[in-house]
């Protein structure tokens, strides 16, 4: 007999509990009779919840509601269908109160007693398909939620990347998001990058207490195979172990990550031996995360190529400028020695001193658009070739930025002819308006041009340069970048004095 028919009868007349049993056999049910509340309050707690109890009201040493009482405060709420020889709806009432799920007065109505029963059978069961479809519900609305924080997570690290050598900070990111999103004990993404491996774990794995060695294995394989391991077992035929090394691995995903042919790394995923298995939809989130990492890869080798071409295309612009004017070439060359001095002095992060570095090997890219008669020109320039002349930065922001890879470098560029006190070109900026790396370009490319011998001028002594610089800081130059500057030229002239010096002594 199914639990789903049990019943428990509860009369302290042994009469009443016999002739019960007898008639409800007959209708399908598995009754056991018992003479007292104590009796059922010792059994209850080794019979299924979904057992029927029949309790009679007036019994005793312990009345049925008092019975009820302590199942109440127990926690339990069996389906109990109370049986009393008054109809006292004050009774009743307070049965019903304590988790009754019905009534019935004796002299018992036998129909009466079958139909109540069978109600209380069907309540009990549409209950228990309502709290099922809402727990699905629940656990369906979590997941939706959980999955579209994901996503809008995963978007904003995606719009976060920009540049190539961020793909492994943001595969980091992404490893994290998941670790959390899904509640993992131990989370981990194995790469090949540029033929160097890479690998991950959140926590590390001196945190979680893996073991390094049967993970690290274990990733290799499925990055070689390109196959999935789910739960210990291959995704493809569920049959077995696919190695010894995913034996520990019984809670765990392991999915690869694939390129254009073949994979290139591998994501693992566990939540511990306690911890429920991957639901479909879980896994189905997982390889989209495994398909936006493959997708960062592929843009970043794009991007990696399409900048070393359009560098290569400047770079030969730059050459062709070279060939048109060599005081040009001659002039980039120098700026970069004193740059990299003025650079070292303030102690800038080495991303920002690559790219000021690379703006002023191309700062003065624009004058490819000046014509030969003004670039060389002998004698001092006209307004109006002046005018001309001084569209150089914005035209050399123009060509930087055709195409938004080198927009930074453009920006700089543009404002690398800016004063300090707001009366430069071509945009007039002031102060910290003016970036910084402009700021640095300008002392560096004022003080060469102020030692280069142009066509229309020759070259100043090095001390007048020198005090030019002094004489102009806060006006046209950055007071502390100047000071700097001089620093590092001064101390530079100084050193080199010295070793001429020694060649004679």
């Amino acid at each position: 007999m199914s639990d789903e028919r049990r019943l428990l009868i509860v009369d302290d007349d042994p009469l009443v509990g016999f002739q019960l049993s007898d008639i409800l056999s007959e209708q399908g049910y598995a009754p056991e009779a018992m003479e007292s509340g104590i009796e059922l309050l010792e059994k209850l707690d080794s019979v299924p919840d979904n057992t029927l109890i029949l309790l009679d009201v007036n019994m005793p040493l312990m009345n049925g509601v008092e019975v009820m009482r302590r199942i109440d405060a127990a926690g339990r709420r069996p389906s109990i269908v109370v049986m009393t020889a008054h109809a006292s709806v004050q009774t009743a009432i307070e049965c019903l109160k304590l988790g009754a799920r019905d009534y019935i007065t004796k002299p018992l109505d036998m129909d009466l007693l079958t139909v109540t029963l069978e109600r209380v059978r069907e309540r009990d069961a549409l209950a228990a398909t309502n709290s099922e479809l809402s727990q699905r519900l629940e656990d369906s609305a979590t997941e939706f939620r959980r999955n579209q924080a994901a996503l809008k997570k995963l978007a904003e690290i995606l719009r976060l990347q920009s540049m190539p050598e961020e793909f492994p900070q943001t595969t980091l990111e992404i490893l994290r998001l998941t670790h959390e999103l899904f509640g993992s004990e131990l989370s981990s993404i194995s790469l090949c990058v540029n033929r160097k491996p890479i690998t991950y774990h959140v926590p590390a794995l001196s945190e979680a207490g893996g073991n390094a060695e049967l993970l690290q294995n274990a990733l290799s394989w499925v990055m070689q195979t390109g196959n999935p391991v789910i739960h210990g077992k291959g995704a493809a035929t569920k049959e077995g172990l696919v190695n010894d090394d995913f034996a520990a691995f019984d809670r765990s995903v392991f999915l690869p990550i694939r390129g254009d042919k073949d994979s290139f790394g591998a994501l693992q995923i566990s939540r511990g031996n306690t911890a429920t298995q991957f639901t479909e939809s879980e896994l189905e989130l997982l390889e989209l995360l495994c398909a936006e990492v493959s997708v960062l890869h592929s843009n970043a080798r794009l991007y990696e190529n399409y900048e070393r071409m359009t560098i290569g295309a400047i770079t030969s612009l730059a050459n062709a400028l070279r060939s048109k004017d060599n005081s040009t070439g001659d002039h980039s060359r120098r700026t970069q020695i004193y740059l990299n001095r003025t650079i070292s002095g303030l102690n800038l992060p080495k991303k920002e001193a690559d790219l000021v570095s690379f703006a002023m090997r191309l700062h003065d890219i624009g004058k490819i658009r000046v014509p030969n008669s003004i670039l060389n020109k002998p004698g001092p320039l006209t307004r109006e070739e002046w005018e001309i002349m001084r569209m150089h930065p914005v035209w050399g922001y123009d060509i930087l930025n055709s195409d938004g890879m080198l927009s930074e470098v453009a920006v700089l560029v543009r404002h690398h002819h800016e004063n300090f006190d707001g009366t430069g070109y071509p945009d007039k900026l002031k102060g910290s308006d003016i970036p910084l790396g402009s700021r640095i370009m300008a002392v560096v490319d004022s003080f060469d041009a102020m030692r280069s011998n142009r066509p229309y001028r020759k070259a100043i002594p090095f001390e007048a340069a020198i005090e030019e610089i002094r004489n102009k800081s806060g006006q046209q130059f950055d007071p502390d970048v100047a000071d700097i500057f001089l620093e590092g030229i001064v101390a530079q002239s100084a050193a080199e004095t010295v070793a001429r010096e020694s060649q004679f002594n």
